[in-house]
């Protein structure tokens, strides 16, 4: 028997292609703006995707179907955060819970290192001066050998540790205890205003979930 995804309309025309060359034979309910699903789909519904097109708008009637849906059996997310009552109450009624916890730690860890080096450049002062056609020398800040602090120590803040060392950087760990599976120096949070002020001009922060 085929699993029955349910799925907003507008993810499903996103990535439904995708979908379905990974799981050929899957079947859908989609929640089509805010039209009521039926109720013999609700009896269809196996898994679940909620997607962040469903968020905040149709949240509420995406997670009314899902609670409504008695043989969902496994929803993932698309946040790293699942600690909403809703998926507790699924929780407990025995539905499979995953997330996506991971999946964006790349592309943020990387906006982090553009932010580190606007500023060490002053990128907003380069930018004026580019529109007022103004080509002064000015010496720039490296980030090399400078400090930066790295509060937690998921997956965003382990792949900025990596992109931070690759620069040459020297960070430190900002987290409620150490684990013993950090690759740089352990500072607790309480620490965390100290820490980010120790090197004064030479101190950045990156701040994680």
């Amino acid at each position: 028997m085929s699993d029955v995804l349910f799925c907003t309309d507008t993810f499903w025309k996103a990535w439904g292609d995708q979908v379905t060359a990974i799981a050929p034979d899957i079947e859908t309910v989609l929640l089509v703006n805010e039209e009521p699903v039926a109720d013999a789909d609700l009896e269809r519904i196996t898994i679940a995707f909620f997607s962040h097109d469903a968020w905040p708008e149709r949240a509420g009637n995406y997670f009314g179907v899902a609670l409504r849906a008695d043989n969902l059996a496994w929803l993932h997310s698309m946040s790293a955060g699942v600690d909403s009552p809703i998926f507790q109450t699924l929780k407990d009624r025995g539905v499979r819970l995953t997330n996506s916890s991971g999946s964006s730690s790349s592309p943020i860890a990387r906006t982090v290192m553009m932010f580190l080096l606007a500023l060490a450049r002053d990128l907003p002062r380069m930018m004026r001066a580019q529109a007022n056609a103004e080509w002064a020398w000015d010496r720039w800040s490296e980030l090399e050998g400078k400090s930066v602090a790295v509060v937690g120590y998921g997956p965003i803040g382990q792949e900025v540790v990596r992109l931070t060392t690759a620069f040459g950087m020297q960070p430190v760990i900002v987290r409620r205890q150490a684990q013993g599976d950090e690759t740089c120096p352990v500072r607790p949070l309480a620490e965390l205003a100290r820490v980010a002020g120790g090197g004064g001009e030479d101190a950045r922060v990156a701040a994680q979930r």
